[in-house]
């Protein structure tokens, strides 16, 4: 049975409806739309919209930063592709 299953060419009806839910939600074409990596990139917006923790010249360290949508929010909201002293660095590490 589990090899059949984990071999088999179907995709599994499950599968078909998170596809369709997941192409039809607001924020996942929100997100292709403004060339973020994922829609989690809009909680931290909606995040920093309430409470204003971003600041523009902030250092921030995003650990586990895969797949990247946090830090795309994060370079832009504390500008650190304008100041030439400091880079974006973001780091995954392989534990």
């Amino acid at each position: 049975m589990f090899v059949k299953r984990f071999f088999s060419t179907s995709t599994c009806h499950s599968t078909k409806a998170w596809m369709t839910k997941h192409v039809s939600d607001p924020y996942v074409r929100r997100s292709v739309k403004e060339n973020y990596r994922a829609r989690s990139a809009f909680k931290l917006i909606e995040m920093n919209d309430a409470y204003k923790f971003l600041q523009p010249g902030h250092i921030v360290i995003d650990m586990g930063a895969a797949p990247g949508a946090w830090s795309q929010v994060l370079v832009k909201k504390v500008n650190a592709r304008i100041n030439t002293r400091k880079k974006a660095v973001a780091k995954s590490p392989d534990f």
